[in-house]
């Protein structure tokens, strides 16, 4: 009987001593909230400005300057110089376009950034990084610039006439400047 009991109290003793050491002390639990709060917080805004300095250097290299001048002259009608250098005015598309490059709402969602729309409207050099990314994004999808052009402005209806037209007309802009 004593056997028993005593076998009882040390498993129970040892299945307390595991629930014990498998819980998370104060420290490692304040240790998570505090690693949680700069992740939400300071986290997500480092986090975005490293990646739109970054998309702005890498794509920079990848897309032609011809193929953004003409598509900031075919989408809003105004002048690109450099990054975030855009001379002219731009008005909102019928869509809900926004910016010089004319970002749609669905190209926005697609890249997970579309609570930055007020600052893409303000921000130039942010509006270029998103339209440059999204345009990588067209292009890894496509694998040439006639069709990325085309996704880029009917994303599934990229081989419609019209949007096969606007590539065209890009593509000749680039060609000539």
């Amino acid at each position: 009987m004593i056997d028993k009991s005593m076998e009882r109290y040390q498993k129970a003793r040892a299945a307390y001593l595991r629930e014990l050491f498998q819980r998370p002390t104060a420290l490692q639990r304040i240790g998570a909230m505090i690693a949680t709060i700069w992740h939400k917080c300071w986290g997500g805004i480092l986090l975005l400005v490293a990646t739109t300095g970054l998309t702005i250097g890498l794509c920079a290299q990848e897309i032609p300057d011809g193929i953004i001048r003409g598509l900031v002259m075919v989408e809003s009608g105004c002048e690109w110089f450099s990054v975030g250098e855009i001379r002219g005015r731009w008005k909102r598309g019928a869509d809900g376009e926004i910016s010089h490059f004319q970002l749609t709402p669905a190209a926005l969602r697609e890249m997970k950034v579309e609570h930055l729309s007020a600052r893409i409207e303000r921000e130039p050099a942010l509006a270029e990084s998103m339209a440059r990314r999204f345009l990588l994004i067209c292009y890894a999808k496509r694998g040439n610039w006639p069709e990325a052009l085309a996704t880029y402005n009917g994303w599934s209806r990229y081989r419609s006439s019209g949007a096969r037209d606007y590539a065209a007309r890009i593509l000749s802009l680039a060609a000539v400047l």
